[in-house]
Order: structure tokens, then C-alpha cells, then sequence
């Protein structure tokens, strides 16, 4: 019996562990586990490797400069160190302008941190795929295929259930303000309606209550109170939630608005960001085009870029949630849209539903 009690324990545990793990919430901590394990599996394989790559650069590049010193030197007499900065300066300027590729010259900042390493899980998964960092090593070619595989649909099944919950209490939410101000229009009017009715004098509402029954008060007294109900009922919402349409120029709305905070934020951020780079930059991350010709904090003169790369990632994921309950509540408003108009045409009936 006891092991029986043991097993029994152990089996409702783990129900119970599944059960959370494919919940919303569940999901969405399994998704940041992963991409944050990620972060770390893609620095330690790919990171060794770019310092190695980064030495072997500039030791070519002092190799290659006091080559051209001494040919110089035959030539012209000239000042060493301020040659050899001035050399050193334009190599770095010719190598750092491209921002690609992942290779990184001996002055470049690593792009294999931590920051740099998340954000590229996250690309993977969500299958942006900017291109201004890839693996170099077969290992990291590896993992990243094998990490794909797996994450791609755990990244699409997590944004569809979180989408989906996002636009239950978004609707929650469009129902509970919109009831609240037709209440208001509604006590409004009623409000007008008895300023500007007449005034009776004491002797007609003398006659009128002799000649009104109990049975009429009954029956105002009941209008009242079935008002009240279907008020009630209206704030709290007693139907199903599902039942609630959003239009469609709402979710428009959102997620231009969405864009245009995180064009605001990259623009004032990025150095050489326009507004329109902004827009656009966001706008190609977010519907997952993802070309790569503008990421942030990739420049390494540029201050805090490690904390742009974090913010960039989570700007992504937000968004991308967020694309999903647009989605999700613009479907069900197109879905509803077609019903009408099929009945309006006779191609569908009340029975039909």
C-alpha cells in the first residue's frame, strides 16, 4: 500500500508538472530557459574561437605595419608612432565599417558575449536570422542546427498560446472599458431625459396615484430591476469572452504604435539612425524578414552595446506576442465579418453555425 501511495504521489506530481509545463505560463519560462541556455552553449562554443581569430589578427596587422614601416623608411622620413597609429586607425575603419559576418578584426569588440550570444538564440528560433553574427566552428554549426530544431517549434507553439491569452484579456479588457463607457452615455441621457421632462403639480400626481394599482408599481418596480440586471451583467461580463469583437483598426493601431516606440527608442539610441531607419529596422524584425543590414549595438564605438543587444532581444519577443494577439484578434473579427456577410447572401443559415 505504501508503495502504492508512493507511486500514486509521484504519478500526480508529475501530471501536475506536465500540466504547468504546457500551460501558458509554463511555456513561456521553458522558452526563456532554453534561449537563455542557449545564450550560454553559443558563447562557450563560439567565443574561444573568436579571441583566437581576434590574436591572430592583430598579429597580422602589426606584422603587415612594420612591413610598411620599414619600406616607408627607405622612402621618407617620418615619425614611427605617428605613423603607426594612423595606419593602425584606418585598417580598424576599413574592417569595423561591414558590422558582419561574425569573424571580428583584432580591434573590433567581441560579438560572441553573453548579450551577443542570446540574441543570436533568439534570431535562430524565431527564424529572423539576422546574419551579422554566425558560428565559425564545426561545433557551433552543429549545435545551432540541433538547437533549431527543437526551438523553432517550441518558439511557435509558446507566441500562439501566448498570443491567444494576451487577446483573451485584451478583449477582457475592450469589453470592460467600452461597457464602462456606454454605462456613462447611458446615465448621461437618462439624466437629460429627466431634466427636460415636465414637472407635475401635487394634485395630478394625487389623481395618478389613485388611479395606478399596486400591480402597476409591481410591474415598474420589475422593469427596473431587470434594467439593473442586464447592467450588471454587462460590467461583469456573465457571456463568453470569445463573444468579444475587436476592430480590426484597434489591432492596426497596437502594433503601429509598437513600431513606432521601439523607432523612437533604436533612433535616439543608434548614432547614425534615422526615424525611418528606426521604423523600418523594427518593422523587418518584427514581421521576421530579419535582413541584417541594421542591428543595434553592433558598433563598437558606441556606449553600453551589450545592453542594447539585451534590450533588442526583449523588444523582439514582446513584439512578436504581440503580433500574435493582433492576429489572433483580427482573425476572429474577419471570421465574423465573412459569417455576416454569407448570411446577408443566403449562404448561411442560423442552423449552419
Amino acid at each position: 500500500k505504501r508503495a502504492k501511495t508512493k507511486t500514486q504521489k509521484l504519478y500526480s506530481c508529475l501530471k501536475a508538472f506536465l500540466a504547468f509545463i504546457f500551460s501558458t505560463i509554463g511555456l513561456f519560462f521553458l522558452l526563456v530557459v532554453y534561449i537563455i541556455l542557449g545564450g550560454f552553449i553559443f558563447q562557450a562554443l563560439e567565443a574561444p574561437n573568436e579571441r583566437r581569430v581576434n590574436r591572430e589578427m592583430t598579429q597580422l596587422r602589426r606584422s603587415r605595419v612594420e612591413y610598411l614601416w620599414n619600406v616607408t623608411l627607405e622612402l621618407n622620413t617620418l615619425h614611427p608612432a605617428k605613423w603607426s597609429n594612423a595606419v593602425v586607425d584606418d585598417d580598424d575603419d576599413d574592417d569595423g565599417g561591414g558590422g558582419g559576418g561574425g569573424g571580428g578584426g583584432g580591434g573590433q569588440e567581441l560579438q560572441w558575449t553573453f548579450a551577443g550570444a542570446l540574441l543570436y538564440s533568439i534570431t535562430v528560433i524565431t527564424t529572423i536570422g539576422y546574419g551579422h553574427i554566425a558560428p565559425k566552428t564545426d561545433w557551433g554549426r552543429i549545435v545551432t542546427m540541433l538547437y533549431a530544431i527543437l526551438g523553432i517549434p517550441l518558439t511557435l507553439f509558446t507566441i500562439t498560446n501566448l498570443g491567444s491569452f494576451m487577446a483573451t484579456a485584451f478583449r477582457f479588457t475592450y469589453r470592460n472599458v467600452c461597457c464602462r463607457l456606454t454605462l456613462k452615455k447611458y446615465n448621461k441621457q437618462t439624466t437629460l431625459h429627466s431634466k427636460l421632462r415636465p414637472q407635475t403639480s401635487p394634485i395630478s400626481k394625487k389623481r395618478r396615484k389613485k388611479h395606478h394599482s399596486p400591480q402597476d408599481h409591481v410591474t415598474s418596480s420589475n422593469h427596473d430591476v431587470d434594467d439593473w440586471r442586464k447592467r450588471f451583467d454587462l460590467i461583469f461580463f456573465t457571456s463568453d469572452i470569445k463573444q468579444v469583437k475587436v476592430p480590426i483598426y484597434i489591432s492596426l493601431l497596437i502594433i503601429t504604435i509598437y513600431i513606432a516606440l521601439g523607432a523612437t527608442l533604436f533612433s535616439l539610441w543608434e548614432k547614425n539612425w534615422s526615424y525611418l531607419i528606426g521604423c523600418y529596422f523594427c518593422f523587418i524584425t518584427l514581421s521576421t524578414i530579419g535582413f541584417g543590414d541594421y542591428v543595434p549595438g553592433t558598433s563598437s564605438d558606441q556606449w553600453n552595446s551589450q545592453a542594447k543587444l539585451v534590450l533588442c532581444a526583449l523588444y523582439l519577443f514582446v513584439g512578436l506576442a504581440l503580433i500574435a494577439m493582433c492576429f489572433d484578434l483580427m482573425l476572429e473579427q474577419i471570421r465574423s465579418n465573412l459569417k455576416e456577410f454569407a448570411k446577408k447572401i443566403g449562404l448561411l443559415t442560423s442552423d449552419d453555425e
